[in-house]
């Protein structure tokens, strides 16, 4: 049986989703706010943790952060509930961490889908981090094949069809060659451990090109460059600091 930690300051809210979890087979730990989390005994580790956002003295933000402070908390998958609608709050909590967010009002349909689907995705991610080699074997090939979280599930997806990769916070942004863009939680570090060094060359301190897919280069000002990537028109921005890398590689 999987378990919910539930942190929601409205009563009734809190009820109405703790029994529509149980009725669906979930135990569920419930708790009206941040504090209480780090007081009361756990009677066993969460799978998931459903947090609201606005809550008198301590916020889902501060939760949060003081959960990932924890060892045996830090990974479970955290999903925010939130009567806040705009953009900039909802990418607050996604930059912090948060592996989704509901939108109140939600169905009990919606908060289901969203809770079983994070758990069937962290228990897909640990069997596969159990299978991943060992550090010295982790370099991809140009042909082999990744498995990226796109929206609610795992896509197969093609190295060589990343054109390139931009960092956006704790997130970084994949730009693929039928331009479709995909955020994952995963920084620029993280893939120049994993990807081909043959073909994948950092340019800049927030982006990453396949050389595979580059147009051409134009030399612009104070010893700069500007790649420009195929059906991308515009161009990305080569660093002076990061110029040398592509010496023997790109004809500029």
């Amino acid at each position: 049986m999987n378990n919910i930690m539930l942190i929601e300051d409205d009563k009734q809210l809190r009820q109405n989703i703790r029994i529509a979890l149980e009725r669906s087979g979930f135990q569920v730990d419930e708790f009206s706010n941040g504090s209480e989390v780090f007081i009361k005994k756990l009677d066993s580790t969460p799978d998931l943790i459903l947090c609201d956002i606005m809550m008198p003295e301590k916020d889902g933000y501060w939760v949060f952060n003081e959960i990932k402070k924890h060892h045996t908390l830090s990974t479970i998958p955290f999903i925010f509930i939130t009567a806040k609608v705009d953009r900039d709050d909802i990418r607050k909590g996604m930059n912090l961490g948060a592996d989704d967010y509901l939108t109140k009002p939600f169905k009990i349909s919606e908060l289901l889908d969203a809770v079983n689907s994070r758990i069937s995705l962290h228990k897909e991610n640990a069997h596969y981090s159990k299978l991943k080699p060992k550090p010295q074997e982790t370099l991809l090939k140009i042909d082999n094949f990744i498995l990226l979280d796109v929206g609610k599930k795992l896509e197969r997806i093609a190295i060589k069809s990343i054109d390139f990769i931009k960092a956006d916070g704790v997130y970084s942004e994949v730009y693929m060659n039928n331009t479709q863009k995909i955020e994952v939680r995963k920084s620029l570090n993280d893939w120049e451990h994993i990807l081909p060094n043959e073909s994948f060359i950092r340019i800049h301190r927030s982006t990453i090109i396949n050389i595979l897919a580059v147009s051409h280069v134009e030399k612009w000002f104070n010893q700069t460059l500007l790649l420009y990537i195929q059906n991308y028109k515009e161009p990305l921005k080569i660093s002076r600091s990061y110029k040398s890398a592509l010496k023997g590689k790109i004809i500029f």
